[in-house]
């Protein structure tokens, strides 16, 4: 006899858990029956299928008159996974009976844009849809503590391969979420992007390095306050530590001399770390290989003239 699913009753997980049993073809056929089971099919193949989220990234912005607003974007595989999740995600806004939220569609990313008192809200919503999603990379950009720690609670036991935080400078209470998230997440790689970058910031990443292999570090900054490169080179390339690769990237007012880039190889090499270094570079050019490391330098157009760059990379480094 026919049974029609739609009358069931009960809410629409329960009937897609029924679903659940359907093959995928079958679930995609579902949709076209009409709105009501596309909306259920479509459901259920976010939480009975597995989708791969190649980037999730949460950044706070001034959009919309200059006030301060959190930004999500979600990067699919592939377009199909983004139609369905931004079915299931324009029910969740309804849910939520919020205003100023917006949310856009491009290739195969969704972007939320929200005020910061609904990310709490609007996770919640998300959480139980995200079982079978599988995380690539997660990105924070100068969120609040608030928002790491809305954030750290919403893909706690995800293994995720790779965090990236940029923030300004350290704040005590916000790096200690980070930690948290971090050790939450068992991540293998963490690029960290500083504006400025001090002694505490270093004290931090060398607890950092007992739970990542590789550590990226771009400081972006006119300066870095009181620690040179040569500095964080010490700091971190010398201490054990689970980490094993070490990228550093200096831009603006950082130079490396000669003499410093002479100390830094000797340390390199008596180092268990594999390091890759590039900045701005005072001297001569430079194209040789001492040890284990390649040394080359080039010229790059500044905003107002030339500048000297040079890379210090290991030979044996498996991540570039």
């Amino acid at each position: 006899m026919p049974v029609n699913i739609l009358v069931f009753p009960g809410n629409a997980r329960a009937k897609s858990k029924i679903l659940s049993y359907l093959d995928s073809q079958s679930s995609l056929r579902l949709r076209e029956v009409c709105k009501s089971a596309r909306i259920l099919a479509n459901l259920s193949i976010v939480l009975n299928q597995t989708t791969i989220v190649r980037s999730f990234e949460c950044a706070m912005r001034q959009v919309y008159d200059n006030r301060l607003y959190a930004v999500m974007t979600i990067y699919f595989e592939n377009r199909g996974k983004c139609v369905l999740w931004k079915s299931v995600l324009n029910r969740i806004i309804k849910g939520l009976q919020v205003s100023d939220f917006y949310m856009t569609e491009a290739c195969s990313s969704l972007h939320a844009t929200m005020r910061p008192e609904h990310v709490e809200h609007f996770f919640a919503y998300m959480k139980p849809l995200i079982g079978r999603t599988e995380f690539q990379d997660l990105s924070l950009s100068r969120c609040s503590n608030e928002i790491i720690r809305i954030c750290s609670k919403f893909v706690i036991g995800k293994s995720i391969s790779k965090i990236c935080i940029t923030c300004i400078e350290y704040i005590s209470k916000d790096f200690n979420s980070y930690l948290h998230l971090l050790r939450d997440c068992k991540t293998d790689h963490l690029s960290f992007f500083p504006q400025l970058i001090n002694r505490e910031c270093i004290e931090w990443l060398s607890q950092i390095s007992n739970l990542v292999k590789v550590l990226a570090i771009k400081v972006s900054g006119s300066s870095t306050t009181d620690i040179s490169p040569l500095a964080i080179v010490r700091a971190l390339c010398l201490e054990k530590s689970k980490c094993s690769e070490i990228h550093l990237t200096f831009y603006s007012q950082i130079y490396l001399s000669f003499s410093a880039i002479q100390i830094m190889l000797k340390l390199f090499h008596s180092s268990n770390k594999k390091i890759h270094i590039s900045s701005i570079f005072k001297g001569d050019h430079i194209d040789l290989q001492v040890g284990l490391y390649q040394l080359k330098s080039f010229n790059i157009q500044m905003r107002t003239d030339v500048a000297r760059y040079i890379i210090i990379k290991s030979l044996q480094a498996e991540f570039v």
